[in-house]
């Protein structure tokens, strides 16, 4: 477990204790793949060098193989991971345009071009966002959302159902996911 973001006892863990368990099963099952992508560099700070195509217009790190934006890059046939990075898309934040709209724009444009994704979003980050996810269906898109347990120290999360259930403010970290898959036939 990654000591920074995970939590360690007695700390409560983040949502990046549930996240990079996702990645990391989707991971294992594309690593050699040269399709698959990941937009946010995330995964460099716990797997440098796992996968080989990180696109961040903002990140420093040195695994970043594209420093461009997620509307600069062709996704047609992609397979395309993305950890807690949607949420900051159109934010202002990183020294990046600031627009309500443009992530849920990014969200449709992997929608429409990938052909297969899995992406997480913390619930409450990008108030804009979340009821663009609450409020759509996406046609071949499984929807999942996750929530952790309510107690100081809770580590605890759980498959909720509805999005009423999912919607929870955020506070120091997310206390609510949203897992977005599209799983190639």
């Amino acid at each position: 477990m990654h000591r920074e973001n995970c939590g360690w006892p007695p700390f409560r863990m983040t949502e990046r204790s549930v996240e990079m368990a996702l990645a990391d099963t989707w991971i294992s099952a594309r690593e050699q793949d040269p399709a698959a992508i990941e937009i946010g560099a995330v995964t460099p700070y716990y797997w440098p060098c796992r996968l080989k195509n990180i696109i961040d217009p903002a990140d420093s790190s040195p695994f970043i193989s594209e420093k461009k934006s997620v509307f600069d890059v062709n996704l047609k046939d992609k397979k395309i991971l993305s950890i807690s990075t949607f949420e900051h898309i159109g934010n202002g934040e990183y020294g990046l345009v600031k627009d309500d709209n443009l992530a849920s724009k990014a969200l449709d444009k992997v929608i429409d071009e990938a052909s297969e994704f899995l992406i997480t979003i913390p619930v409450g980050y990008n108030s804009f966002l979340d009821d663009y996810v609450f409020s759509n269906t996406f046609n071949g898109v499984r929807i999942s959302f996750l929530v952790r347990g309510k107690a100081d120290l809770d580590n605890n999360w759980k498959q909720v159902f509805s999005k009423e259930e999912a919607n929870i403010p955020y506070g120091k970290a997310a206390n609510g996911l949203i897992v977005l898959e599209k799983i190639e036939n």
